[in-house]
């Protein structure tokens, strides 16, 4: 067998960026431009799912927008819009149970966001993500990529030592493919969409010792990101950190 490096050898990719600030406005425009190239895994190639004729996926993307900065840099507002374009993407095709080449699949959205600091030891940001895709041999939108997706973040200093951050995150219905282990078919489904909140938390003992924790799912929501596979519910987790 030939390792990837050999079948596929070498591909340039690079990614252009470039950012500019009005000081009188404080108004910031962004832009970034840039080409893509992953090979297939050896999975996607040699196992059972695999297909040994896979292509290589290619991207191209560009995305430009804009901040703007108010009330003394205490609050900032952004807007972006992007599109990816895609040839060859490599995907699971459930009617075949094997990984196959998409020809060709795009991708476009917007995506919002504010942040506020109304203290230095406050910040607060809110973002929203409306993605539309689109694959390009069916004319369906892609699995498992949600349309509309919106997180919520709060984060506190305590006490010089101490932080607290509190995560709110909503993912929005999206399709996928369920397969019926009794009649090996599959069915195109729409996920429902789900809230998770999490909250971590930290400490500075020494400048060397951390103590660390956080609550995963707080609400424990019962949700799928994948057709047919539950997900974790309530975690509780905690450690210490040690740097040198």
């Amino acid at each position: 067998r030939l390792d990837n490096h050999d079948r596929f050898g070498t591909e340039p990719t690079y990614r252009f960026t470039a950012s500019y600030l009005f000081p009188q406005t404080q108004t910031r425009l962004k832009g970034t431009y840039g080409k893509g190239f992953k090979a297939p895994s050896l999975y996607q190639l040699y196992s059972q799912y695999g297909s040994r004729n896979l292509g290589a996926a290619k991207s191209e993307g560009w995305d430009m927008g804009v901040e703007q900065s108010l009330v003394d840099k205490k609050v900032t507002l952004g807007l972006t819009y992007f599109e990816n374009a895609f040839d060859n993407l490599i995907d699971f095709d459930s009617v075949n149970s094997k990984y196959r080449n998409i020809a060709s699949a795009a991708t476009r959205g917007v995506e919002s966001t504010i942040s506020v600091r109304p203290w230095e030891i406050l910040a607060f940001q809110l973002g929203y993500t409306y993605t539309d895709t689109e694959d390009k041999t069916t004319g369906k939108d892609l699995l498992r990529r949600p349309q509309h997706k919106l997180s919520f973040t709060a984060d506190c200093r305590v006490r010089e030592k101490g932080n607290v951050k509190l995560n709110v995150l909503y993912v929005g219905k999206r399709d996928d493919n369920d397969f019926d282990n009794m009649t090996y078919s599959t069915t195109r489904v729409t996920l429902g969409g789900y809230t998770l909140v999490n909250l971590a938390a930290s400490y500075d003992l020494t400048k060397q010792l951390q103590l660390f924790g956080r609550l995963e799912n707080l609400g424990d929501v019962h949700y799928e990101e994948v057709a047919g596979w539950g997900t974790m519910g309530f975690g509780a987790y905690g450690g210490v950190k040690l740097s040198f």
